[in-house]
């Protein structure tokens, strides 16, 4: 039986966007009592003690009681609110709940995760290896699924609980012995949902000939003007490896390992799918460019503009579609 998770509220302040790795700039994610109500703007008060007003859109944020979809409009002071929200000067909401099933969203995540897995296998970003977690906003534990079940066979009925210390308290069988790269970003990182840790060819090349990993593309700028790299070639199996790879990733949304890989994190599963994505066509285009001549690297406006225009919620949303589809058409889910 699924226990209850008692959830870590809060609201992660807008992190800057330079420097080595880009900081996170998708969704936020925060809980707690709406103290205003205007026309365009709900005021609420997290568990943490943040106060913190947010734009709603009737046309772009989706208001739910419980289950039930409703007007924004019947939203009240005194609700307990969950609320997921794009910082910036207004933080529109995409999504506002009242009421929340607990129990329901823990299985609607382990759902994601279950396709998403599967998505990564089709498109060749995990293979016999790589894994990917989430956790309820806040909350002291994640969902991973197994070591040992091949990624294109995982069900959400798969999926293993795991304490943010690291300890492994559901779930069919063992998981993966990097787990500690999951629950040292989540223990450091209150605005990281969702953790993925890849194998893919064209993001390991730079590191192994001593390049770095730079910025060319529009989808690439989500990274900042260069990613961290992480020197060790060996598995990160310990909580002492872990939190020294989470030092060097810092507040962004990527770390590559020297040689073996790359571990991405972000806000939720769509959007950790997506940056993946972006990250492994970056770096194609980068090697590629590299046998013709020498890249040249995107300014600091180019970067700023480029991940605003395409990392919106609504761009992440259609990249997440758009997979669903093609894994819908390929056959690869478990309910075809």
């Amino acid at each position: 039986m699924l226990r209850k998770v008692k959830l870590v509220l809060f609201v992660a302040g807008f992190l800057s966007v330079f420097g080595i790795g880009q900081a996170l700039a998708e969704f936020r994610a925060a809980c707690g009592v709406i103290t205003k109500i205007d026309d365009k703007n709900i005021t609420f008060t997290t568990e943490l003690g943040d106060t913190v007003t947010s734009q709603v859109d009737s046309k772009r944020t989706a208001v739910y009681r419980a289950d039930t979809k409703i007007d924004g409009k019947k939203l009240k002071v005194g609700d307990k609110i969950w609320i997921t929200f794009r910082p910036s000067k207004s933080n529109r909401a995409a999504l506002i709940k009242t009421e929340p099933n607990i129990e329901k969203e823990r299985d609607i995540l382990k759902d994601k995760l279950a396709r998403a897995i599967r998505i990564l296998n089709m498109e060749g970003l995990v293979a016999f290896s790589g894994h990917i977690s989430a956790r309820i906003p806040g909350a002291d534990t994640f969902f991973i699924h197994p070591s040992e079940t091949p990624r294109s066979d995982v069900k959400p009925s798969d999926m293993c609980e795991v304490t943010i210390e690291g300890k492994q308290i559901s779930g069919p069988s063992a998981v993966p012995s990097e787990t500690e790269i999951h629950s040292a970003i989540y223990r450091a990182r209150k605005d990281v949902n969702s953790v993925l840790h890849i194998h893919p060819h064209y993001i390991i090349i730079p590191s192994l000939v001593g390049k770095d990993l730079i910025a060319i593309s529009g989808h690439g700028a989500i990274f900042g003007a260069k990613l961290p790299v992480f020197p060790g070639q060996d598995k990160i199996s310990t909580r002492d490896d872990a939190e020294k790879m989470v030092k060097i990733m810092g507040t962004g949304r990527a770390v590559v390992m020297r040689g073996h890989g790359a571990a991405v994190a972000e806000g939720t599963v769509e959007a950790v799918l997506t940056a993946a994505m972006y990250l492994e066509e970056n770096s194609k285009l980068l090697v590629d460019a590299m046998a013709v001549g020498t890249p040249i690297p995107m300014t600091a406006a180019e970067i700023k503009d480029a991940a605003d225009d395409t990392y919106q919620p609504s761009s992440i949303i259609k990249a997440w579609d758009y997979y669903i589809e093609k894994g819908q058409k390929a056959g690869i889910f478990w309910d075809k």
